[in-house]
């Protein structure tokens, strides 16, 4: 048998007068009385007499249709209301709301490109910031002598590139 100071349940120790120390007789670990009697038998993990675990929840896939309701269809007529993004959200962890943001316009993203390419602004238009900001090194730092290899290769963008980078297709 264990003789510790402590409940492990409570974290009090067996030296308060009125309160009655039992040994679990799984595993010999003492506790209060009501403790025990509380927590529906020991306390310690992998011990025979500790309570069972809770049941586990399933849910069928018919019930978790049913509890969210169906997207809202809108008319030509009814206005569509788009959220602003909020500081410091990561757009990335909510895919459904991220079709409440107007998609951005192809022409901008084709005249920052061939005008700003080296620059790299049509990728901080479209959220690339890593690929905006490897341009703007290129041509900044090599003193603009590569700013033609950076203009290259932000014309090949604006041919292949077709979303932003939430994934929403430019209009």
């Amino acid at each position: 048998m264990s003789d510790a100071t402590t409940c492990p349940y409570c974290r009090m120790s067996f030296e308060q007068e009125g309160l009655v120390k039992i040994y679990c007789p799984g595993c010999g670990m003492p506790h209060h009385e009501d403790c025990y009697q509380e927590n529906g038998g020991c306390t310690v993990f992998g011990c025979p007499r500790a309570p069972a675990d809770d049941p586990k929840l399933q849910v069928s896939q018919a019930e978790l249709n049913a509890s969210f309701p169906a997207t809202p269809q809108y008319s030509a007529a009814q206005p569509v209301m788009y959220a602003q993004p909020q500081f410091g959200s990561v757009m990335s962890a909510q895919p459904a709301a991220l079709a409440m943001y107007p998609p951005k316009s192809r022409t901008a993203f084709i005249v920052l490109g061939i005008f700003l390419g080296a620059f790299g602004a049509h990728n901080f238009y479209a959220g690339y910031t890593g690929k905006a900001v490897g341009q703007l090194c290129l041509t900044v730092l090599s003193f603009f002598y590569l700013a033609v290899a950076s203009w290259i290769w932000a014309v090949i963008e604006i041919c292949i590139i077709e979303k932003d980078s939430a994934g929403i297709r430019f209009n």
